[in-house]
């Protein structure tokens, strides 16, 4: 993928999602907002996972899509602890889901 997860390419460009940014949307921006999006992404990707390996996908997008509304909500706030080793939305699966639930529903926008 030329834009690193972070991003749709457009008839060869990168178009970057928020927290992103650079000709292959390698840059982070980070702000409180994207570094909470990042975390609850993370988050929700390994509290969700065993709802999408046993559930229809509709039922694992609802346990994504709202821990992660819930995480961020309380995350800006600066009312919510993450557990210990929460990443930053590094691997491809959790890019994905942030990608293809949380981006494209304007979740954390």
């Amino acid at each position: 993928d030329s834009c690193n997860g972070n991003g749709v390419c457009l008839a060869g460009t990168c178009a970057c999602f928020k927290g992103y940014d650079g000709a292959s949307c390698a840059t982070q921006t980070y702000n409180s907002h994207t570094q909470c999006a990042d975390k609850c992404a993370d988050h929700c990707a390994s509290d969700c996972k065993s709802t999408f390996d046993l559930e229809i996908r509709a039922v694992g997008k609802q346990c994504f899509v709202g821990c992660s509304k819930h995480c961020f909500s309380r995350c800006v706030k600066g009312s919510y602890d993450l557990p210990e080793g929460t990443g930053n939305c590094d691997s491809a699966y959790c890019k994905m889901l942030k990608r293809t639930m949380l981006d494209m529903e304007g979740v954390f926008s």
